[in-house]
């Protein structure tokens, strides 16, 4: 794991995470994974917001349920 960022206020689509990581947009399934996995054990807050006009799609973001920092 890596910490790119302790902000708990900060939102992050699993898009962003993909690319603060430097990691390719293939990348994407496989990290949504892992942020779900988190916010399963209580680590991330998920909100689903309505994607836009004319579409069903939500958009989803992740955010810290509090700052902390990396020993």
């Amino acid at each position: 794991m890596e910490v790119i960022s302790t902000d708990g206020r900060r939102n992050w689509s699993v898009r962003d995470v993909t690319e603060a990581l430097g990691e390719p947009l293939k990348a994407i399934r496989r990290n949504r994974s892992v942020l779900e996995s988190l916010h399963d054990r209580g680590v991330l807050a998920k909100e689903e917001v309505p994607g836009g006009r004319g579409t069903t799609k939500k958009k989803v973001f992740y955010r810290l349920r509090a700052p902390w920092q990396a020993a």
